[in-house]
């Protein structure tokens, strides 16, 4: 499984229509969703339907009433600026809707280098503790993918706030709320017909 799998699962499961990407680089994930408007922000992609950053573009948005079912966030891989593109992104996100967070969960120390996973995994975890009503989880796939679905409950009450990568590796799965791919399909049941 990777990311796209996910969204385009969240897209089905979530009826989502409307579908923004931060961070579109190569267009990989944002040309496979299947929504039938899709805004992807990106100063430096050919692949962006928005040619800014995420804070210009969440700036000029403040005055609209623009809203999105689905808010997929892979832009600059700093914890200060994935709380910004989340906390942005839940500001215009539709009732029902979900975000989703890629680079959570680095399998090493190494991947925390900014040009890899960066510090997203300890934006991720000041989320958690912000937000301690919504369902804030990481799927164990492709170096983790963390999703916030306002509408539905968190699954951890206790979430660490670890010093450094030590601390981390000993609470990693409480931290994150590392789930398997089977637990996320039971938390985010299929629509009803």
């Amino acid at each position: 499984m990777i990311r796209g799998d996910l969204i385009d699962l969240l897209v089905e499961r979530l009826g989502a229509t409307r579908y923004l990407e931060i961070g579109v680089n190569e267009g990989v994930t944002f040309d496979r969703i299947r929504c039938p408007i899709r805004v992807g922000v990106d100063p430096g992609s050919s692949k962006a339907t928005v040619h800014a950053t995420s804070d210009h573009y969440f700036e000029r948005l403040i005055a609209e009433s623009t809203r999105f079912d689905l808010v997929f966030v892979d832009g600059l891989h700093t914890e200060e600026q994935v709380v910004r593109d989340v906390e942005n992104a839940l500001a215009h996100l539709s009732d029902g809707g979900a975000v989703v967070v890629h680079d959570c969960n680095p399998p090493t120390e190494t991947y925390t280098h900014p040009a890899r996973c960066g510090s997203v995994y300890r934006g991720w975890i000041e989320l958690r503790r912000r937000y301690p009503d919504l369902l804030s989880v990481v799927v164990d796939i492709d170096l983790g993918c963390g999703v916030l679905i306002p509408s539905r409950r968190s699954v951890s009450a206790e979430i660490p706030s670890p010093a450094d990568w030590t601390e981390f590796e000993a609470c990693r799965v409480q931290a994150l709320g590392l789930v398997s791919w089977t637990e996320f399909l039971e938390l985010v049941p299929a629509a009803a017909t």
